[in-house]
């Protein structure tokens, strides 16, 4: 495991965008939609030593019920996949604009032990610092002790993150490389709603969460932060021929066929 960092002034603000070809739908993550039994959950094996992006799109690729949401850096491939489907339907393109983690730092870390947790049990936030503390020996020297580490996992893990790939990600996967995709991951729930008091040090190690949940943000919802184009469905094959014109079409998003 490279050494990781976690310093958000690493990057900046930036519009993120995703395509849906139904207008109606909400921006959720399949595991809302998804109900996954104890023994198919165990059958979920994502192959080790993947950094959090690399799991992320392994997982995507061959299995449902995630708590993680496609994103594109590219306009354009946002508006193919709200047309290229659903033609009696409007679709729409969301812009997102986001300060993103890189799939280097500690909260990539902590997301990755999370969805190695299979139990759908309510889990303590202790166990899981305790866990993350003893297992990585960068974490043990950039925080002082697991008091420390659970004030910092728990100022994230309710609400999530935007990922960037990591350039192996990128260089292995021609699929992700050519849809220029980032994933938006999912925080989790908590036994009750978090209040200030709940995420001190001093506390927040007393609180539990569902590892087999997802939260999606307010800001994907509705808010300042969030903006939807409606593409009207007359519009989509119009829209498709310019955007095959341009070399933006199935084949070439979908160089393996699925």
């Amino acid at each position: 495991m490279p050494r990781a960092s976690n310093n958000q002034n690493d990057v900046l603000m930036q519009p993120f965008y995703r395509g849906q070809s139904n207008s109606e739908w909400d921006i959720e993550p399949s595991l809302l939609h998804t109900d996954l039994s104890g023994q198919q959950r165990e059958n979920i094996k994502i192959p080790k030593g993947l950094l959090l992006f690399s799991a992320i799109a392994y997982k995507q690729h061959y299995y449902t019920g995630t708590r993680f949401i496609d994103f594109t850096m590219n306009p354009d491939i946002a508006v193919y996949f709200a047309c290229n489907k659903d033609d009696n339907k409007d679709g729409a393109v969301f812009v997102y604009c986001y300060a993103p983690h890189k799939a280097e730092w500690y909260s990539a870390i902590v997301m990755s032990e999370v969805e190695e947790i299979i139990s759908t049990d309510k889990v303590s936030l202790q166990s899981l610092s305790e866990k993350i503390f003893h297992n990585y020996p960068d974490i043990q020297k950039n925080f002082q002790d697991v008091q420390e580490l659970n004030g910092w996992i728990i100022s994230f893990l309710d609400h999530g993150f935007m990922v960037l790939p990591d350039e192996k990600s990128i260089q292995d996967n021609l699929r992700m490389q050519r849809q220029q995709g980032c994933f938006y991951v999912c925080g989790v729930k908590f036994d009750h709603d978090l209040r200030a008091n709940d995420r001190c040090f001093s506390s927040a190690g007393i609180q539990y969460f569902y590892p087999q949940s997802a939260v999606v943000p307010s800001d994907l919802k509705s808010g300042k932060w969030l903006l939807k184009i409606i593409i009207p469905k007359e519009k989509k094959p119009d829209i498709l021929k310019v955007l095959s014109d341009k070399g933006i079409a199935y084949d070439y998003l979908f160089p393996d066929g699925a």
